[in-house]
């Protein structure tokens, strides 16, 4: 323990409303090098990832009503740094559940 290096776990996140809209991120977005949309109603919940394909961050911009569930799913892809894949990501039909521990 003492003098082994730790991974620092924690994955940033934060929101803000904007008016009628709640911006919400998690991760670091701005350090993947894809970036994919979703729609969701009216709203956007977006996928970042590195040149691996790991997933380093997740936003979403929206109504909360229509933002809030999706953006919880899709913290736990950061928080396990999943690879996602993006076809899928984008495609509104497939439930983000369904994305969860694929690999």
């Amino acid at each position: 323990m003492v003098g082994q290096p730790v991974r620092y776990g924690h994955v940033p996140w934060f929101w803000s409303n904007q008016f009628d809209l709640t911006l919400q991120v998690s991760g670091l977005p701005a350090l993947g090098t894809r970036h994919v949309e979703r729609a969701i109603g009216d709203s956007r919940l977006y996928l970042s990832t590195d040149d691996g394909g790991t997933t380093v961050g997740v936003s979403a911009l929206g109504a909360v009503r229509e933002i809030a569930m999706p953006m919880r799913v899709a913290k736990a892809f950061v928080e396990g740094r999943q690879q996602i894949d993006p076809a899928r990501f984008a495609d509104a039909s497939v439930p983000l559940q369904a994305l969860a521990g694929e690999p």
